[in-house]
């Protein structure tokens, strides 16, 4: 079995240290990244919070105009009661006065 000296243990150790020393800086790089990745998330949350708020109003907006329009294509509707009532008025006040007229002379 071969004898392991002080000094193949100092070596050992100082490529153990040098390759800790590697990864805590990847890990320091990551920790960065990951705060990077939660403060976007966070923005992202509010952007997508921002979204469906519009979205809402959108929609509320939306049953508004089909009231409007709805109402506005009511409204010929009742131009053509309207002028059909007027007219057959009309037509009764010109009958009244040829009948007025052909009894009362």
């Amino acid at each position: 079995m071969p004898v392991v000296t002080d000094a193949v243990c100092e070596a050992r150790e100082a490529l153990l240290n040098k390759s800790i020393s590697f990864q805590e800086k990847v890990l320091e790089k990551h920790d960065g990244d990951v705060d990077l990745l939660k403060e976007t998330s966070i923005k992202m949350g509010c952007i997508l919070e921002n979204h469906d708020k519009r979205l809402l109003e959108n929609d509320k907006r939306y049953e508004n105009h089909e009231q409007r329009i709805s109402n506005f294509e009511k409204r010929p509707g009742e131009y053509w009661k309207s002028f059909v009532a007027v007219f057959i008025a009309a037509l009764g006040g010109i009958l009244a006065t040829k009948l007025w007229a052909v009894f009362f002379p």
